[in-house]
């Protein structure tokens, strides 16, 4: 039998003043740090996935050159941030910047274990070094 317990209070949820100046310093940090949309590539990664006689493998190396492409364009402070635009999340802006690496780090992870290669050719063709990606989002000092 399951005993209901109270639910926990979160700060973010019941703010107080300390709360508030730490969000209005990191949206003014997120201002300062935001980029221009990418859109590089929007038109030809959509006609991709709408032909259907492409190879699913094609379709994600597609997608891991997109999403590699739109990290280093997002990102801040060596890798270790990403700033990608849209409203913030629950937490903070700093949480955001920090999930907006992690979920991606894991991909990388994957290409390169499946690949075996050191570096993925963007769909604009420049080298992007993953290796030194990651190692750099973990070992950033900010």
């Amino acid at each position: 039998m399951t005993i209901p317990t109270e639910r926990p209070k979160l700060p973010y949820e019941h703010p107080d003043i300390k709360i508030y100046q730490k969000l209005f310093k990191e949206n003014i940090i997120r201002r300062l740090i935001r980029k221009s949309a990418y859109q590089c590539n929007d038109e030809d990664i959509t006609k991709a996935f709408q032909d259907e006689n492409k190879p699913l493998s094609v379709l994600c190396e597609l997608l891991v050159c997109y999403t590699a492409e739109a990290f280093v364009h997002y990102q801040a402070w060596g890798y270790s941030h990403a700033y990608y635009p849209g409203s913030p999340g629950q937490q903070t802006v700093r949480t955001d910047a920090l999930e907006g690496v992690s979920r991606v780090l894991p991909l990388f992870a994957v290409w390169l274990v499946h690949s075996r290669k050191n570096v993925l050719n963007g769909l604009n063709l420049a080298p992007i070094d993953l290796p030194e990606i990651i190692k750099n989002a973990f070992f950033a000092w900010h």
